[in-house]
């Protein structure tokens, strides 16, 4: 688990300087709250990254992601999870 703006930053800085490192989602399904204030995107995810003996590996997985709506209509990410698998 990743908690904090800080901890997401260095992950994610440290994520894309793996060399080959690649991050795709392909959303399925969204829906946002009667009030507008609370969403979500749910779907498919790969990752690319270099495997064991050094050669690039794609692995499929699924993401869900709940959104929060401020309120001057900014959206943040407030929940991010996902696995790997088909």
């Amino acid at each position: 688990m990743i908690r904090g703006k800080a901890a997401i930053r260095d992950y994610v800085q440290t994520s894309l300087a793996i060399p080959g490192f690649q991050i795709r989602w392909q959303p399925q399904d969204a829906s946002v709250s009667a009030d507008g204030t609370l969403g979500y995107t749910m779907g498919e995810n790969a990752v690319t990254v270099p495997g064991p003996n050094g050669a690039l590996v794609t692995i499929p997985g699924r993401y869900a992601t709940v959104w929060r709506c401020d309120l001057s209509g900014v959206w943040s990410c407030v929940i991010d999870i996902w696995n790997s698998g088909p």
